[in-house]
C-alpha cells in the first residue's frame, strides 16, 4: 500500500503519494471533500513545446524542475511546470493560464 501525506492547500486539502510505478500523484479536494482536481507527474519533455518556449522567455537562468498533467473535475486537460518553486499552470495547448 502507497503512504498518503496530506497537507492544507489553502483553503483545500491535497493529498500526496508516490504511486507503484514510482511516479508523483496528488488529488485535491475541498474541505467539503468534493474533488477538485488531480495532477499525475509527466516528464518535463513531455510537456508541450509552447511551455519550454514560455518558461525561457519568461523565467530566464531557471530551469523547470517538476511537470504534471492537470485533469479537473469536468476532465479538463492542463499542463504544470513548476519553476524557481512556483507552480505554472498551462491549457492543454500549452498557453500560459496562472501562477499558483
Amino acid at each position: 500500500m502507497e503512504s498518503v501525506n496530506w497537507e492544507k492547500a489553502k483553503s483545500n486539502y491535497e493529498a500526496r503519494w508516490v504511486s507503484k510505478s514510482g511516479k508523483n500523484r496528488s488529488v485535491l479536494f475541498t474541505p467539503e471533500g468534493k474533488f477538485i482536481e488531480q495532477v499525475n507527474a509527466i516528464p518535463v519533455c513531455a510537456l508541450p513545446p509552447a511551455v519550454i518556449v514560455y518558461v525561457k522567455e519568461h523565467y530566464k537562468g531557471f530551469k523547470i524542475d517538476e511537470a504534471g498533467i492537470i485533469t479537473d473535475a469536468k476532465d479538463a486537460l492542463m499542463f504544470e511546470a513548476v519553476v524557481n518553486s512556483k507552480n505554472l499552470v498551462f491549457d492543454d495547448k500549452g498557453n500560459f493560464v496562472k501562477r499558483n
